[in-house]
């Protein structure tokens, strides 16, 4: 996705036809990663509305359109950077350090929500001590950054940060480490979650067009492999 079409999406997800309910493109980015790695599918009808926040009065026709389009579009490309080889580019304000830190905040609070999303708790597909370890790595900056490990500290009496660091270095750690993170996360889910069935509706799928997965694969470097 362009940057200009980002810059276009946030805009008209600020316009007053969300009344301030729905989220930008950074919480958007975490929440997409967040979906798209859990242990189910979560459907667009699930988290577009989620998303826009309660009925938006849209000023036009075309502009609801165009908003669906963008959101799409946005979750899509999201998908296929989890699923390539680069380096996951995250979506971040870098005006001030005091924006990226709101942004990396954001980020992570999108991802979280999209977590809550899922029918079940994360850990609860975890098949294994070294399951639930992997799960503790990889949440842990998104933990960090979203503000939730200083909070659970609190709930338990436990000091925050830990003795021997501080919060800026743990925050530091927590944005270097997080889009290895999310890749991670993502490879991951979709190594346990079960062989989605394809039904042909239409003309067979050829071994060369893309995958109808959305990984942006071509179908025999995907679900292709095991067909």
């Amino acid at each position: 996705m362009r940057d200009d079409e980002l810059i276009e999406l946030d805009a008209l997800l600020a316009s007053p036809a969300f009344r301030n309910e729905a989220m930008s493109v950074v919480e958007l980015q975490g929440l997409f990663c967040a979906i798209a790695s859990g242990p189910e599918n979560v459907e667009e009808e699930t988290w577009l509305p989620f998303a826009l926040g309660e009925e938006p009065q849209y000023e036009t026709p075309e502009q609801e359109k165009r908003v669906a389009e963008l959101m799409r579009r946005y979750y899509d490309d999201t998908v296929q950077a989890l699923a390539s080889s680069e380096p996951l580019r995250l979506v971040l304000a870098n005006q001030s350090d005091e924006a990226l830190q709101e942004s990396y905040e954001a980020w992570a609070g999108g991802y979280l929500d999209g977590m809550e999303l899922s029918e079940d708790e994360w850990f609860d597909y975890a098949e294994s001590d070294e399951e639930a370890d992997f799960l503790v790595t990889h949440l842990f900056p998104i933990d960090v950054l979203s503000g939730l490990a200083a909070e659970e500290a609190e709930d338990l009496g436990e000091t925050w940060p830990p003795e021997g660091t501080s919060e800026d270095e743990l925050h530091a750690e927590a944005q270097a480490q997080l889009p290895e993170s999310a890749v991670a996360l993502y490879r991951f889910w979709q190594a346990k979650r079960p062989p989605a069935t394809i039904r042909r509706e239409g003309d067979k799928i050829g071994r060369n067009d893309p995958c109808p997965c959305g990984s942006g694969k071509k179908y025999k470097q995907c679900c292709g492999l095991d067909a």
